[in-house]
């Protein structure tokens, strides 16, 4: 990975965190795609301090505004010639139904659409620099797409947001590597297993109690990084395109997440807001 460009989104804490440390670890230009610049900073700073490595880059962006997505984009398209890697990292929950300017609930605008456009957006430069792979960080916790409550039309559940937004990576993953695959740009998707984060930290009531029953069941940032790495850097996974990875094997998406008729369905809904054709 010696000076190949890699950029992580969420890269200032868990999960994003821990990978960016092992990336720059192997000596690559990480680009620590934050929504909060002064958190990224320090995190950066234990970064250079575990790593010996200070080839590494700080954009900040909203990911669940486009605007800024397509900014971000813009700079990273400036500053950075090549990209060999691209990690969907970044994800986010929240107890209340919130939407944003643009008017997207926020969990499916910040984990899906956010990602779908800075991918789109630097797919071409991508290209360019091939072979070069693209890592969709979902969760065994996905279902069914409501494509009629993704905005909380009907009711607004945390959970069920969150799952409809890792389906969606889910499926985006199985678009995109359909329209890549006579290229050497491989679009994969991972569940990095359930790990000890902040995205429960507002929580409350039974959940709240359930989850602290079963955290120390919960697998730390670090060994769920351990487990994502070779994704990143092993040559085995040099040809692989269009699958969803669980505890590093093959798996198949839960039940009726995966069909033709809701992947088209994401697809023209995703253009339809981003303006960006898959």
């Amino acid at each position: 990975m010696i000076g190949r460009t890699v950029i992580i989104t969420g890269a200032s804490s868990g999960v994003g965190k821990a990978l960016a440390e092992r990336v720059a670890s192997k000596k690559a230009k990480l680009i620590m795609f934050c929504r909060d610049g002064k958190k990224a900073e320090a995190a950066r700073e234990e970064i250079i301090r575990v790593s010996h490595n200070e080839d590494i880059h700080i954009v900040v962006g909203d990911l669940s505004s486009m605007k800024s997505v397509r900014t971000a984009a813009e700079e990273i398209k400036k500053k950075f010639p090549e990209i060999r890697l691209l990690v969907n990292n970044a994800g986010a929950s929240y107890t209340r139904k919130i939407i944003t300017e643009e008017g997207l609930e926020k969990t499916f605008a910040g984990n899906y659409i956010g990602h779908y456009m800075l991918t789109l957006l630097l797919l071409d430069l991508m290209a360019e620099s091939e072979p070069a792979r693209i890592i969709n960080v979902a969760s065994q916790a996905h279902m069914k797409i409501d494509f009629e409550n993704l905005n909380g039309e009907k009711r607004y559940k945390m959970f069920d947001a969150y799952r409809y937004s890792k389906a969606a990576n889910i499926l985006f993953t199985l678009n995109l590597a359909e329209r890549m695959k006579s290229t050497q740009v491989t679009v994969n998707a991972v569940h990095p297993g359930v790990v000890k984060t902040a995205v429960y930290r507002d929580i409350g009531g039974f959940q709240n109690l359930a989850i602290k029953m079963m955290w120390l069941f919960f697998i730390t940032p670090e060994k769920s990084a351990d487990m994502i790495m070779p994704m990143l850097i092993s040559d085995s996974f040099r040809n692989i395109s269009g699958k969803y990875f669980v505890k590093g094997k093959a798996a198949i998406p839960k039940p009726g997440t995966d069909n033709e008729t809701d992947r088209e369905k994401l697809r023209r809904l995703s253009e339809k807001l981003t303006g960006l054709k898959l």
